[in-house]
């Protein structure tokens, strides 16, 4: 079956288990499109979707660099991605598999270095505001300037202020 994921624009990581292989572990770069994916019968999954600015950091990655990608954790990060898949076997139960990936993430964001606070700050601020605020008023909020506001955001989140706030107004239209 086709399920199709609306854009956020955030970091994710997906996770598949069926009882035939080892789990398929894949990230998901910010999108401005929704993400159409096939759904297979009798496989489980997972997912975790990380915080404007705070999946680069979780992975060690640069989100501008996946942005419209779904690409397997082992390429981006192999050490996360044994971490994550380790001998867990496939017959797991589902419960047990979510607590596996929340102690995992736990001690990856206590090893990891903090998001950028502008940049987090400038998401909660266009998440405050339904999406409905200038970039110009970002960075004087934030104590930055235009251009370097603009350069931060997009770095930290794989997107520009002005398409963030954009997927915010979809989806608080939908």
């Amino acid at each position: 079956t086709e399920h199709v994921i609306p854009p956020d624009g955030l970091v994710s990581v997906a996770i598949r288990v069926t009882a035939d292989g080892p789990p398929r572990i894949v990230v998901v770069g910010p999108r401005l499109t929704a993400l159409r994916v096939m759904v297979c019968r009798g496989a489980r999954y997972v997912g975790l979707r990380c915080a404007p600015a705070g999946g680069g950091t979780l992975l060690g990655i640069l989100p501008a660099t996946i942005r419209h990608q779904v690409i397997p954790l082992e390429q981006l990060a192999p050490g996360r991605a044994a971490d994550l898949a380790g001998d867990a076997p496939a017959s797991l139960p589902s419960r047990d598999i979510v607590e596996r990936l929340r102690s995992r993430v736990a001690r990856w964001i206590r090893g990891a270095p903090p998001p950028d606070a502008a940049v987090v700050a400038m998401a909660d601020r266009v998440v405050a505001a339904r999406g409905d605020l200038p970039v110009a008023t970002l960075g004087a909020q934030a104590g930055l300037g235009y251009r370097q506001a603009l350069w931060r955001f997009q770095r930290a989140v794989g997107l520009s202020p002005k398409e963030f706030a954009r997927l915010v107004r979809l989806r608080q239209a939908c």
